[in-house]
């Protein structure tokens, strides 16, 4: 469930700017109070003024002020997860613990395996979200952002209901190991369906992901090719995933 307020007021000096910024700012510190994330931006092109609250109630171990636990179980892993832990705190009010051995009840944890990427995700209380990825995926920035994203509650973008609007996908060059990725949803939290389909979204991975065939195209966007280099080399969270 999400709960939004959105003020969007033309100004044309920053004195007036400022005014509304001092009238808004004790609403401001209620949400705060509440446990509410706030986002603030002005677009200074347009000289609007934007500001919204927000309180996101899924997955389980991302509402609240706890810390959320997390176990990394390989000291060679430790830098690329953390990397991508570390740009989630930075742009939210997320904070993680990390503890020294796995978690049991609400937390994540990162562990290594040998064979095909596998990922464990609970979104009942009291339960880890397992992600269980080779040496060889940790190590790529992008995809390890991904996981940790898929694991907070993000959705992989393709999965979007408005996708058919934005790509075109080879469903038959998909490998069954990967298809869940892929898989159309039906229903998600309120906060998609305030944000549109992001090309820049760290979910949307690279168009060979999940290839039955190895570096093939799976998708395309209708847009084709304004985007499609753009999604291999962009490996940031947007606004957008923070928003989320």
């Amino acid at each position: 469930m999400e709960c939004c307020i959105r003020l969007n007021v033309c100004t044309s000096t920053p004195k007036l700017c400022r005014k509304l910024e001092d009238e808004t700012r004790p609403h401001l510190e209620d949400y705060i109070r509440n446990g509410r994330r706030i986002f603030h931006s002005v677009d200074k092109s347009q000289l609007y003024y934007n500001i919204i609250a927000t309180k996101k109630s899924f997955p389980p171990y991302s509402t609240g002020s706890k810390r959320i636990r997390c176990y990394i179980r390989y000291d060679y892993i430790t830098t690329y997860v953390k990397d991508a832990l570390k740009k989630i705190e930075k742009k939210t009010c997320l904070k993680f613990k990390e503890q020294q051995s796995p978690v049991q009840m609400i937390g994540i944890n990162f562990i290594i395996t040998i064979m095909m990427i596998k990922l464990k995700c609970h979104i009942v209380k009291k339960k880890p979200t397992i992600v269980n990825l080779n040496r060889d995926t940790y190590i790529l920035k992008k995809v390890t952002r991904f996981y940790s994203g898929y694991a907070l509650g993000l959705l992989p973008e393709i999965t979007r209901k408005d996708r058919d609007s934005n790509v075109i996908i080879f469903k038959g060059k998909i490998s069954y190991l990967f298809e869940k990725f892929f898989k159309k949803v039906n229903n998600y939290p309120d906060s998609y369906y305030n944000t549109d389909f992001d090309f820049f979204s760290i979910m949307m991975f690279d168009s060979s992901f999940g290839s039955k065939y190895g570096g093939n195209h799976i998708f395309m966007s209708k847009f084709y090719p304004f985007y499609d280099n753009i999604i291999s080399e962009y490996d940031e969270f947007s606004f957008n995933d923070y928003k989320r």
